[in-house]
């Protein structure tokens, strides 16, 4: 008998048309953690979206996310093949996500599965099927979203593409909590700044404090002179203070100066905190990334203004990053490689059974969108049991080794070539109607026919079937070209017949 949680779900689909996930345990301190990172309704990051980019790269799906769980919404800080910024939770799919942190939620097909039978992005656009959402956790346990990959037809994902998502799903992590600490020492050090810059009760006291801080610190006038710089200041760029004190950065740093400069006007200008990334060289003429937190300061008493900083020298954050971008070109270098070989027969050299019926459909597709011709022929090697009888399997592997080559040398530019399973093979000819089939047909028999075998000679027989508009799906033309096929075999091997 169902139990008392089975009736619960069974009783929320029945009133509400769809599952809607039960929130977790841990709901109230979730949606307080996910707060403290104050990532929700900011702008897009290119951290955040080199992520999703590698991801539909792994996975091959159209569409991926990055989603936060709000209390009554999902909302996305990065999409790629999807135009809203946010939905209902009540149809979310990462909500589901939340009840375990440590699996992948992966839905192959959303049409059967009674948690998204009804959702309304499956039923309706983008018309999901098939859904896979790696946690986004903590390790205290609160899940704050997932990193999703989404298609619009049912599919698996391999053991290395969850590996990947998983490992990018941390990545997000690292991004959120990067951003967070940064966020925090900055308001944390700007706010300090400006009281003890503001109060100056103490000279003494405001040194010491700036002196001993681990960041870098300065202020400069209106003319971009330095008024005062912190002892880390000096020791990171080896310089004495009296070298720098009255000088601006056209002295210090000539080639970096005129984009220093003009980042100090546009604070001067404004009246809040300013985050920029700049490039200043060290000694040793290396080129660090500084992130940088610029605001003015009103001078006392008068109407001048001061331009207060600090800097956090990031350049270690950077190299990770490129090195982040070499990992994701050797991956997917590597994944090409992998679809590559998942498409090949590997006997043959020829395309295999299963980018035969990819490329089958879409050619098939396109012929039924546009009411173009399109024909399909399939050969079958000629008592090829007895030549693997009289001769041997390696013969046999040769001879159709052999017969892949001599098809694909004498298939035009535009056909298709695939083995589609012992001694069969397909051809898919697009913008070719049954005449010009027929004939292909006739010369792929007369080559092989001619075809060199130390053993004996080989003879194909082939069957020819052309679309029409009467037909309703793929598999009604490769049925037809199937009998032609029999029919030839039937009457006598070594011959074409065309489907009526």
């Amino acid at each position: 008998m169902p139990g008392v949680r089975q009736l619960k779900a069974k009783y929320l689909h029945d009133l509400h048309g769809l599952m809607k996930a039960p929130l977790p345990e841990n709901e109230t301190n979730r949606l307080a953690v996910l707060r403290q990172f104050g990532i929700l309704d900011t702008l897009p990051e290119e951290g955040f979206d080199d992520i999703t980019f590698v991801a539909s790269q792994i996975c091959g799906t159209p569409i991926t996310l990055v989603s936060l769980i709000d209390q009554d919404r999902q909302w996305f800080k990065s999409k790629r093949g999807l135009d809203i910024s946010e939905t209902s939770r009540d149809v979310s799919f990462c909500a589901h996500a939340l009840l375990n942190p440590n699996e992948l939620l992966i839905v192959p097909d959303t049409r059967e599965d009674e948690r998204f039978a009804d959702n309304p992005f499956v039923t309706g656009g983008p018309h999901v099927q098939f859904y896979a959402g790696a946690p986004l956790a903590l390790p205290s346990g609160e899940v704050l979203g997932t990193l999703c990959v989404i298609d619009n037809k049912p599919r698996e994902l391999t053991e290395d593409q969850q590996k990947g998502l998983r490992a990018l799903a941390r990545q997000v992590m690292v991004q959120m909590e990067l951003r967070r600490h940064l966020i925090e020492f900055a308001d944390h050090m700007a706010v300090q700044v400006q009281v003890e810059a503001a109060l100056r009760e103490s000279e003494e006291r405001f040194r010491a404090f700036m002196d001993n801080s681990p960041i870098v610190a300065f202020l400069k006038n209106e003319q971009g002179r330095y008024t005062y710089v912190n002892r880390p200041f000096l020791q990171r760029f080896n310089l004495e203070l009296d070298h720098v004190i009255g000088q601006d950065d056209f002295a210090l740093w000539p080639d970096a100066a005129p984009e220093l400069r003009e980042h100090d006007l546009s604070v001067l200008t404004g009246d809040g905190t300013v985050s920029i990334i700049e490039t200043v060289p060290i000694p040793g003429g290396d080129e660090h990334y500084w992130q940088v937190y610029k605001f003015p300061l009103q001078r006392g008493g008068g109407t001048g203004r001061f331009l207060a900083g600090v800097a956090l020298d990031i350049t270690q954050n950077k190299r990770y990053e490129k090195q982040l971008e070499e990992y994701q070109q050797k991956l997917e270098e590597a994944f090409s490689k992998v679809e590559a070989q998942s498409l090949t027969d590997v006997l043959t050299g020829l395309n295999n059974r299963r980018a035969l019926e990819r490329k089958f459909e879409e050619e098939f597709k396109r012929a039924q969108r546009y009411q173009l011709p399109f024909s399909v022929l399939i050969m079958d090697v000629d008592h090829f049991k007895s030549f693997n009888d009289n001769f041997g399997h390696p013969a046999g592997d040769e001879l159709l080794h052999n017969l892949g080559q001599l098809l694909a040398a004498k298939a035009r530019t535009s056909d298709f070539v695939a083995r589609y399973g012992g001694e069969e093979f397909v051809v898919l000819l697009p913008n070719t109607n049954s005449e010009g089939a027929f004939k292909l047909a006739e010369r792929f028999r007369l080559a092989v026919e001619a075809m060199p075998c130390s053993h004996r000679s080989i003879t194909i027989s082939v069957g020819v079937a052309s679309f029409n508009a009467g037909m309703d799906n793929s598999a009604t033309l490769l049925a037809a070209a199937d009998k032609a096929l029999y029919e030839a075999k039937g009457n006598g091997r070594n011959r074409v017949v065309q489907a009526q």
